[in-house]
């Protein structure tokens, strides 16, 4: 109510510069946040199926070389509790707790330690 009151006042030269200008701010937001994204949504999409042809290319160039190192870790010794604890010893790491989370995870929690022996 107050608004057209306002509007009431203004000589109808101002009223319409008034109105002009919200038309254009209307238009701009229109623009801004409905036209513009729709607009650009195409070069977004190819570039994320760029970056993703890209990193499958790497993946799977990748693959071989990961598929024949883990074949030589057979003769390798598992990493597993026993080879954590060894580790923190010859680092002087002091752990407080070891507790296993699934078949391939172990958390470790380690005493106060300087950030460069971890």
């Amino acid at each position: 109510m107050r608004n057209m009151n306002f509007l009431k006042s203004q000589s109808p030269r101002e009223r319409g510069l008034i109105y002009g200008a919200m038309a254009l701010l209307l238009l701009l937001g229109i623009w801004q946040f409905a036209i513009k994204p729709v607009l650009k949504s195409g070069d977004v999409a190819e570039r994320a199926q760029s970056h993703a042809l890209r990193d499958f290319a790497i993946v799977r160039d990748g693959a071989g070389a990961l598929g024949a190192n883990s074949a030589q870790t057979g003769a390798r010794k598992p990493f597993d509790r026993k080879a954590i604890i060894d580790i923190a010893r010859s680092a002087s790491l002091p752990i407080s707790r070891v507790q296993p989370q699934s078949d391939t995870v172990i958390k470790v929690w380690f005493d106060d330690a300087p950030s460069r022996s971890v």
